[in-house]
């Protein structure tokens, strides 16, 4: 089986285009597996998709995920547009530590799907810390937890898919003025139904 746990390994090759491994369920084992390669910097210069979706991923491959595409910034990942990673389970250090990676790290990304990844109050509150660094585009202590690191490399607008993540109504609202006030240039639409 494509993807599966036994055949992900730091030698991987990366189709040109599209990497498609999602419903195989690799769980934590098999992301941590996959994010050796990705950062290992294996062929991933013509990327443009990654589909994980639905695949048992937990809160450390979610981290594991995310320091890979930090690691391997500026090798590889210039071509990749969508991220697909719904249907997972990487809670609030997850799903925020995957946003953060992704909008710095990903220039031209265009579509992050995190939908149903449990990220609750707390990764909703993280997620607003972000996104409020994206447009101040700064060095900015928020809270104790997060100092923005300038997010200045995106190019264009990006669509961020967070639905069914359980995030109260409070953080909907928050996450909603933050992303519609004239400041926010770099998300195109932010998707929060099913929520609260």
């Amino acid at each position: 089986m494509y993807g599966s746990k036994q055949h992900l390994n730091s030698s991987m090759i990366f189709p040109r285009r599209v990497s498609q491994a999602g419903e195989n369920w690799i769980g934590n084992e098999g992301a941590t597996s996959l994010a050796s390669a990705l950062g290992a910097g294996a062929n991933t210069r013509g990327l443009d998709t990654l589909d994980l979706h639905s695949n048992e991923i937990g809160a450390e491959g979610a981290g594991e995920l995310a320091a890979a595409l930090t690691r391997s910034s500026g090798m590889g990942y210039a071509a990749l547009r969508v991220l697909l990673l719904g249907n997972n389970a990487f809670g609030a250090s997850g799903t925020a530590a995957v946003m953060d990676s992704a909008l710095k790290n990903c220039p031209v990304l265009k579509e992050l799907d995190l939908s149903s990844n449990r990220a609750g109050e707390d990764g909703a509150e993280k997620i607003v810390e972000l996104l409020a660094c994206s447009i101040d585009n700064s060095s900015t202590v928020f809270s104790e937890k997060v100092v923005c690191k300038s997010s200045a490399g995106r190019m264009g607008r990006i669509r961020i898919d967070l639905r069914l993540n359980r995030i109260p109504a409070k953080a909907c609202e928050k996450l909603e003025a933050l992303v519609s006030g004239a400041l926010h240039v770099s998300v195109e639409s932010l998707d929060l139904r099913g929520n609260s």
